[in-house]
């Protein structure tokens, strides 16, 4: 009974450890992609706010190979439970910042964008990660629309983060399914209400010039 018992965790180790190796033998390669998830989500957001669309369309599509990178040969369905959650671990920051440079790069181009080509099987909860990071984007873009007076691009930034912030809170989704999902949440209800407390203070300021 003994041998039986040794013989069948020898054999179930054997298993294990073999499956571990597999996953150190793409692990290095995990770890290329999330650096050049970021690198290039970084020299996106950069070449937006310069105001540079030429070279924000190549970093895009730098980003859509490394996601479509990622799909094939990381996200595959050979994998097991363990290799998904280990290589999502790695790739999960590049990843939310991906999400949130691409959402960027669809809001500043101002037209319909192939949304599924950019997101495709990203996890949920990095994509909600993403979208809540980017909602601090619509924070600056509204910030920076009231100094320059561009009224209509302030309210359609502050539109979309009440929009967003509507949407999640709605959901019901609970923190044990998002880390700190009620937290983030929180985070974003308080840029809404500082954000519209500075479009009133702005129009206030602003009244005298209307009125005349």
């Amino acid at each position: 009974m003994a041998n039986k018992t040794r013989e069948f965790i020898l054999k179930k180790l054997e298993k294990i450890i073999d499956n571990y190796m597999k996953i150190e033998a793409v692990r290095e390669k995990a770890i290329k992609l999330n650096r050049e998830l970021l690198i290039n989500s970084s020299k996106l957001m950069a070449t937006i706010y310069s105001g540079d669309m030429e070279k924000a369309e190549l970093y895009s599509r730098n980003l859509i190979k490394l996601i479509s990178t990622i799909n094939n040969e990381l996200m595959v369905d050979t994998h097991g439970p363990e290799e998904y959650i280990f290589y999502t671990k790695i790739i999960r920051d590049g990843l939310k910042e991906s999400v949130e440079a691409l959402l960027l790069y669809i809001y500043s181009r101002e037209e319909t964008a192939d949304y599924n080509t950019f997101f495709k099987n990203i996890p949920d909860d990095i994509f909600l990660d993403g979208v809540i990071e980017f909602i601090g984007e619509l924070r600056r873009i509204f910030l920076e629309s009231l100094r320059n007076n561009e009224i209509e691009k302030a309210e359609n930034a502050l539109d979309t983060i009440k929009t967003i912030y509507n949407n999640l809170l709605s959901t019901g989704i609970k923190s044990f399914y998002i880390s700190n999902y009620k937290r983030k949440i929180d985070g974003i209800r308080q840029i809404l209400l500082r954000s519209i407390e500075d479009y009133i203070i702005y129009k206030s300021s602003k009244r005298g010039e209307y009125d005349e």
